[in-house]
């Protein structure tokens, strides 16, 4: 059976390190022809594997400062600015990143995976017209990337373009059959076109291409609210909780159970779940709405919370 790959963020230290070495060696003449000292490009690069080193540790506020050290030293060190970029993406520092990025985007040798993510995180903020701009400019470089083609098809379907988003992921399945988010935002999409049986089998593909117990939660959340769409609650009961139990802060994979929950019958176990997600969101409608439908006064007597607001309208 063929597994999805799992992409890591970070290659393993060795690897990165010969790769710096590699680049120590054979970078001297290329920074020189600009104007920056071999000494300056060795001792920019040795920051940067110390910063790749500290985020291995998981010590990002270290290796930001590696990373400015590198900078200050080759501002040219365009390896530095995109680690930066990711770290303060990393530490919710998204204008920072963003402009850090912008710097090597707008350069004239960027790679087209520079403009892509820049794409990304101008779509996760929001700024679909720049993101639209950075990630045309990627494709135009390479037309082959995947998960370019997954975040064309996020930007048509944030615009209701849905035939255009579906195109977009059939043609990042293309590029890589294994890119499996590719394969979810499809069946994401056919839940908004209210095909949930085309949506069901597409996220039970995804999930059976993963060894047991390590589904991603997404591919689990969307399995369980095909369910819940096409009113198999048991079931969907099922398949959420063992996303609840990968990700048991995110609301709306507990709303969806307590919800699913409700509706086979499951009223204990719903009110449960709710007051889980109320404690987390407070104003959360949908666990609003089935705490009152399925709680009983003694169970408010004990969790007042979760009736101590109006749901929003």
């Amino acid at each position: 059976m063929t597994k999805f790959r799992i992409p890591h963020c970070l290659p393993a230290a060795p690897v990165l390190f010969a790769s710096v070495c590699l680049c120590l060696c054979s970078g001297c003449h290329i920074w020189r022809s600009v104007g920056v000292s071999s000494t300056a490009t060795i001792a920019s690069r040795q920051y940067v594997q110390e910063a790749a080193e500290s985020l291995h540790r998981n010590d990002e506020n270290e290796a930001s400062q590696k990373l400015l050290l590198a900078l200050k030293t080759n501002p040219g060190n365009t390896e530095a600015r995109v680690m930066l970029a990711d770290v303060l993406w990393d530490a919710d520092r998204r204008a920072e990143a963003i402009r850090e990025l912008k710097q090597v985007a707008d350069s004239e040798d960027a790679a087209p995976e520079t403009y892509i993510k820049l794409a990304r995180m101008y779509f996760e903020t929001g700024e679909l017209g720049m993101s639209q701009k950075y990630l045309s400019t990627g494709l135009r470089r390479d037309t082959a990337q995947s998960d370019a083609w997954v975040l064309q098809g996020q930007i048509y379907a944030a615009r209701n373009r849905h035939e255009n988003a579906m195109t977009a992921f059939h043609q990042a399945i293309h590029h890589d059959p294994e890119n499996w988010r590719a394969h979810i935002y499809l069946a994401d999409l056919y839940l908004v076109l209210s095909k949930p049986q085309r949506a069901l089998e597409t996220a039970q593909f995804v999930r059976h291409k993963f060894p047991p117990d390590q589904e991603p939660t997404e591919v689990l959340y969307c399995e369980g609210l095909a369910m819940y769409h096409l009113h198999r609650f048991s079931d969907a009961v099922e398949t959420l909780a063992l996303a609840e139990a990968r990700n048991p802060r995110d609301v709306r994979i507990i709303s969806t159970l307590a919800d699913a929950q409700r509706r086979a019958g499951m009223n204990g176990e719903a009110a449960l779940t709710a007051a889980r997600g109320l404690a987390i969101a407070p104003n959360n409608s949908l666990c609003r709405q089935v705490a009152e439908t399925v709680t009983p006064p003694s169970f408010m007597r004990v969790h007042p919370q979760v009736g101590a607001q109006t749901p929003p309208h």
